[in-house]
């Protein structure tokens, strides 16, 4: 992937912003693993979607996001660092793809 595909994958690990699998983009799907999918019951008829967080992750999750070896270890160490300033429950922001 190229380096703005990656940055992007960084940039929304803590956020809990899931993508496809696709390797040459980053392509949100807005529903993270244990986050609650919007659904009727509020004013505008949707809830926001709430990324429980800090994610949970392995070397070989971390690589496809674009980490070395020693940045996977080192976020692995102490992810609540890793994602230093996000409050959890989160609210899962809308983001735009980015195509390579």
């Amino acid at each position: 992937a190229v380096q703005e595909v990656l940055r992007a994958r960084k940039a929304s690990l803590c956020q809990g912003v899931t993508t496809t699998h696709w390797p040459n983009a980053f392509v949100p799907t807005h529903q993270p693993e244990g986050g609650t999918r919007s659904q009727a019951g509020s004013e505008d008829g949707a809830l926001p979607c709430l990324f429980p967080g800090p994610p949970v992750m392995d070397v070989a999750k971390l690589k496809l996001l674009g980490y070395s070896e020693e940045e996977s270890s080192e976020w692995l160490r102490d992810p609540e660092r890793a994602c230093k300033g996000f409050l959890y429950p989160a609210e899962v922001p809308p983001l735009d793809a980015i195509y390579s």
